[in-house]
């Protein structure tokens, strides 16, 4: 009983604490280091934050992530039966700016569709938490990334100021991702494109840029290589699954270095790394996977992230085969 009323005291604390510069030391010492570097005025700022308060849900959401599911879970939500199917008509219905970019760019269309799918739903669920608030809370309350999200708030509000945009209508995910194609603050500017001659990027409501943003950041960011293998099932017996998943142990990614892949003959190729997906409860399949696999991870540092994106583009391509 008392340690359940402990919990909930603590719990309404933690949920009052307010991010207004007049209320919060950590944020009134954020508002003038952005005022003196970008020369933003204070009372601009102070707005910004006000009714904003510490979002326990997007802690939450960030100590317990969705990667953290195991791959037979994570892959049933995010390479589902709807997923393809929308991936498809996406794909259809922005041919001609997918194929535009793809010749560009030499990266799959599919590839990009995948991400889009992956990131919002193609653009239909692109969060709904104030964006400023999450950044906050999460660059003055959760320790591990602190830094990050604190240069990512601070990206946040400049270009909030230069474009003349209140933050309060800035809306994305619990770790402050933004648009179709969930940038972070300070990838908007660095790797966002619009596709028009006129007009400014937009992210939110203008497919055509978002597409434009994501085979830009893989080329520049991901350091896409046109034409080369991402990922690649392994066909083991059971004796070679033990000792592959023995050699991996609580690593993400296994290097294939000469000998291992003497052992497990193993064409020579470029650069490449051998994962392990639990495909079942204590049941795991083994990939080989490359530098495009990398590039995927640039976007979402996560092995089952950039597996699920890889197997959804497939499918895609798969399904655009087909229906052609």
């Amino acid at each position: 009983m008392w340690f359940l009323f402990l919990l909930c005291l603590f719990s309404q604390c933690f949920a009052s604490v307010s991010l207004e510069p007049a209320r919060n030391r950590m944020v009134k010492q954020l508002v003038q280091e952005v005022h003196k570097k970008h020369h933003i005025p204070t009372s601009w700022l102070d707005k910004q934050f006000k009714g904003l308060a510490l979002n326990e849900s997007s802690l939450s959401l960030m100590q317990r992530p969705f990667e953290a599911k195991p791959w037979y879970q994570y892959r049933q939500l995010l390479v589902s039966p709807k997923r393809v199917q929308n991936g498809t008509k996406f794909m259809h219905t922005n041919q001609t700016v997918l194929q535009d970019y793809e010749k560009r760019y030499h990266i799959p269309a599919s590839i990009v569709t995948a991400i889009i799918g992956i990131e919002t739903s193609y653009g239909e669920n692109m969060g709904d938490f104030i964006t400023l608030e999450a950044l906050s809370t999460l660059a003055f309350y959760y320790t591990p990334r602190a830094d990050y999200f604190r240069s990512e708030a601070i990206e946040l509000l400049r270009y909030a100021y230069d474009h003349k945009i209140a933050t309060s209508t800035i809306k994305g995910s619990y770790a402050g991702a933004i648009g179709i194609p969930q940038f972070m603050p300070s990838n908007i500017e660095l790797y966002g494109r619009h596709h028009g001659k006129d007009g400014q990027l937009d992210l939110v409501h203008d497919h055509n840029d978002a597409i434009a943003s994501v085979f830009n950041y893989l080329a520049k960011m991901g350091h896409w290589a046109s034409h080369k293998p991402i990922m690649k099932k392994l066909e083991l017996n059971p004796k070679q699954k033990d000792t592959l998943n023995n050699a991996i142990g609580n690593q993400r990614m296994l290097a294939v270095t000469k000998p291992l892949a003497q052992q497990f003959n193993l064409r020579p190729t470029d650069t490449s790394w051998i994962i392990r997906l639990e495909s079942q409860p204590n049941e795991y399949d083994f990939y080989r996977v490359f530098g495009n696999f990398k590039s995927i991870m640039r976007y979402n540092n996560s092995v089952h992230y950039s597996a699920a994106v890889a197997q959804l583009a497939q499918q895609l391509a798969n399904s655009k085969s087909t229906t052609s």
